[in-house]
């Protein structure tokens, strides 16, 4: 089974662990967007991320939820089809359908260690951002430690590159 299929068929319980407000503040906390701004949540899946973006994003901003799986983008719009200033896409990372320098932000959210040729998706993030913009790779990270809660969320890391 490739990635595809895999994401694909476990599209409909993705969204089982919700992310809340208080596990995302640091990354959250890092966000700050201008006016009429183009961002890309790059690997959506079934839109976690959405909601918290909008919120922090004027109603002239645009949001493009892209995912290669077209079961997890179908999750997406059933969860979040409401919010206005979000565009639904069904596209690969490796190969995006935009034009160069579209967006103004793009986040990476727990997608950056599934991608294949991450080398390939990086060049695709240098041409589709605009200069001066911001690309933020983020991965919740799961706590090792505490053995009888192996999926209790410990941190987000993140990075913010300008390129």
């Amino acid at each position: 089974m490739n990635h595809k299929e895999y994401f694909n068929e476990i599209s409909s319980s993705w969204n089982n662990n919700s992310l809340d407000s208080e596990k995302l503040k640091p990354l959250l906390n890092k966000l700050h967007f201008e006016k009429n701004e183009s961002i890309m949540d790059g690997g959506t899946g079934t839109g976690n991320l959405i909601p918290f973006l909008s919120k922090i994003t004027d109603g002239n901003s645009k949001i493009y939820a892209i995912d290669f799986a077209i079961n997890m983008t179908k999750k997406a719009i059933e969860r979040f089809d409401k919010i206005n200033n979000v565009i639904f896409i069904t596209a690969d990372i490796h190969n995006l359908p935009f034009k160069n320098d579209f967006f103004s932000t793009i986040i990476f959210f727990s997608i950056f260690p599934h991608l294949k040729y991450k080398q390939k998706a990086l060049s695709e993030v240098k041409r589709v951002l605009k200069p001066g913009g911001k690309f933020i790779i983020s991965h919740l990270m799961l706590s090792l430690i505490h053995i009888s809660e192996p999926t209790r969320p410990l941190y987000i890391s993140y990075a913010v590159f300008c390129l």
